[in-house]
């Protein structure tokens, strides 16, 4: 799990991209599955789906809450650090070394760094996992499959356009 998205920035994509980190593993988890854009619109190559006018709108609505949901995340997130005594930065400097040392603690990682980095990573994987269940929802109560929504989020990877049209319907 990501630890290190906890500094903040608000680019559009970035946001479309964790995202779409944050929802596929629940929607695995979840089992649905969902309808592939397959109309082409004149124009996009037999590699790009094509969406429905009414789909982005969608979409740009569901993001805007999405933002709102992620917003108050790293707000909760914000406050774990907070009442800590470990920095962020800290925190994500003993995330790194312990992924790259594969080992439970850094090898300059004190035992009163464990237990707080342990406390925090609980914290934050509690405020994620909910934070990723109110996205999943979020984009369900709006009539819209997880699946989709990543779909569009796929192809405003590749297609810059279709990003900044959906930007503007924002």
């Amino acid at each position: 799990m990501l630890f290190n998205f906890i500094r903040k920035g608000s680019a559009f994509i970035s946001i479309a991209a964790l995202l779409t980190l944050a929802i596929l593993p629940v929607a695995a988890q979840s089992g649905n599955t969902g309808q592939s854009g397959s109309q082409l619109q004149q124009g996009q190559s037999e590699n790009s789906p094509a969406f429905e006018d009414q789909e982005l709108e969608k979409f740009a609505d569901v993001m805007e809450e999405i933002q709102a949901v992620q917003t108050e995340s790293n707000q909760k997130m914000e406050s774990a650090f907070s009442g800590s005594s470990m920095s962020k930065e800290r925190f994500n400097t003993l995330y790194s070394a312990r992924q790259k040392q594969g080992k439970q603690k850094a090898d300059n990682e004190t035992d009163a760094e464990t237990e707080e980095f342990n406390a925090l990573a609980q914290k934050i994987q509690s405020i994620q996992q909910s934070s990723q269940k109110k996205m999943v929802e979020t984009v369900r109560a709006n009539d819209m499959t997880v699946q989709k929504f990543n779909a569009i989020v796929k192809a405003m990877r590749s297609n810059p356009e279709l990003g900044q049209r959906i930007q503007q319907l924002m």
